[in-house]
């Protein structure tokens, strides 16, 4: 059985592939890491824990999708992928619009409001490197 599994070179490179695409993406810092890091250096341990727990179980929730072949099953649909290619489009252009016409963080007058579950949660399973 081993020797099966050596002598194929291409199956060693495509996994060294797929380890070192990982070992990129995993351990570079996306959207959900520095949130975290933003959002506990704002509100301090305790007020940003629900907003952590969101983060890490959006992640789960993403994971367990792509586990179960749900992912493999929606791409296998041609109609399917291109309505949620558009679906994501759209999303992607929106955030970029509210960004863009967001006021200045010196024109914001009070406290920010303390990011909640739903949104750790939601951030996490629309993250683009998820």
């Amino acid at each position: 059985m081993a020797e099966q599994v050596f002598s194929h070179p291409e199956l060693w490179q495509q996994l060294l592939a797929l380890v070192l695409a990982s070992a990129v993406v995993m351990g570079s810092p996306g959207p959900a890491t520095i949130s975290v890091t933003a959002v506990g250096a704002a509100f301090g341990l305790r007020g940003s824990l629900r907003y952590a727990s969101g983060i890490i179980l959006g992640t789960v929730a993403v994971l367990l999708v792509v586990a179960t072949g749900i992912t493999a099953m929606l791409a296998s649909m041609p109609t399917l992928t291109r309505l949620l290619a558009v679906a994501s489009a759209a999303y992607i252009l929106y955030l970029a619009f509210k960004i863009a016409t967001a006021p200045p963080l010196a024109a914001c007058s009070g406290g920010a409001a303390r990011p909640t579950f739903l949104g750790g949660f939601l951030l996490a399973v629309a993250n683009p490197k998820a």
